[in-house]
């Protein structure tokens, strides 16, 4: 009879790792001590530099990106009648626009191409308003009091990446 038992203990073993599912819950270790310890309130660091990644991002490279790629549209728009569209200013334009379309979010997200083109066309639209009221000689490069006019496209790109943000 003792051989009897040994063989259904050895069966049930067997059996226990290789035929039977393990019932769910009876293999779950449980931490509940050690997670009262772990909770807390405080953000975590990956939350507290999100939070800061996003503030540089838009110090660093919106800000920025947006003021260079307004003055380089209006450059190229100034200079076009003389010098054509030059590879190089082709090239600031497209780095300009590469910056503040990483400053804008994430870049993997291509509808966000809306903001440097809300740039691009804040700056069409005052060369365009520019050579529809013509200036004295004095102050024929428009540079002069386009500066003022750079909120207006600074705003408009900051509504559309909130908007963006928010829609998709």
């Amino acid at each position: 009879m003792s051989k009897i038992k040994l063989d259904d203990r050895i069966e049930n073993a067997v059996n226990a790792f290789f035929e039977t599912q393990p019932e769910p819950g009876s293999l779950a270790v449980n931490y509940s001590a050690h997670d009262e310890l772990m909770a807390s309130d405080e953000p975590a660091f990956s939350e507290k530099f999100g939070k800061w990644s996003t503030i540089l991002r838009e110090l660093l490279l919106f800000g920025p990106g947006t003021l260079s790629l307004y003055w380089v549209t209006l450059v190229l728009i100034f200079f076009y009648p003389t010098l054509g569209l030059p590879l190089p200013g082709l090239l600031m334009l497209a780095m300009t626009a590469f910056i503040t379309y990483a400053g804008a979010g994430d870049i993997r997200r291509v509808k966000n191409l809306a903001v440097p083109a809300t740039v691009i066309i804040c700056a069409a639209a005052v060369s365009a308003v520019r050579s529809i009221f013509p200036v004295p000689e004095i102050l024929s490069p428009y540079f002069s009091w386009a500066i003022y006019i750079f909120p207006v496209a600074l705003i408009a790109a900051k509504l559309v990446q909130m908007w963006l943000k928010d829609k998709y």
